[in-house]
């Protein structure tokens, strides 16, 4: 079992965005955020996490508009271990072909490493893709422009990792939300 910081990021959260980007995404920034943040997402993370559950200082959300798209950045509480993550950024994306639809979003962490930071991000089909070394975690900004990065192409995928989770876990969370 993983840690309830690295529950919160690397699974609560993404299935809640792939499960419902649009209720997920109000709730990050509305007028519910403390008890979203701290009922919904670290109270799930706590219920699937081995050890005894922490206080969720220093989570927080807000919308961010880099290069005229919309993104939510999520900051977790300081991780304690390598994977965990400092920061989330979820962008809403456009359908390729049909652009008046929404596609899948995107889903990228800035974790801890052994060393500084790692770019990652999940995909709905629970694939861990890694970009590489990431900006200090405390550079918003250079956060951002990783990201955006990625999405124009400037960065290439250097590992990928498939996550196996079970179809009742998804489900409790997609209930408890």
């Amino acid at each position: 079992m993983s840690s309830i910081r690295h529950a919160a990021a690397h699974l609560v959260l993404p299935a809640l965005v792939f499960a419902d980007p649009a209720r997920t995404t109000r709730r990050l920034v509305g007028p519910e955020q403390a008890a979203f943040l701290e009922k919904t997402v670290w109270g799930l993370a706590a219920g699937l996490s081995a050890g005894a559950p922490t206080s969720p200082d220093g989570f927080g959300a807000w919308v961010e508009r880099p290069a005229g798209e919309e993104a939510f950045v999520v900051r977790f509480p300081s991780p304690r271990k390598a994977g965990e993550a400092h920061a989330a950024v979820i962008v809403a994306t456009r359908h390729r072909w049909l652009p008046f639809l929404p596609a899948t979003p995107r889903y990228f962490t800035l974790e801890r490493g052994r060393e500084g930071t790692t770019l990652g991000e999940w995909t709905d089909e629970w694939v861990h893709l890694s970009y590489g070394p990431g900006p200090r975690a405390s550079d918003k900004d250079g956060f951002l422009r990783a990201v955006a990065d990625v999405l124009a192409g400037r960065r290439e995928v250097l590992d990928s990792t498939p996550r196996h989770v079970a179809e009742h876990v998804i489900l409790r969370i997609a209930r408890a939300a």
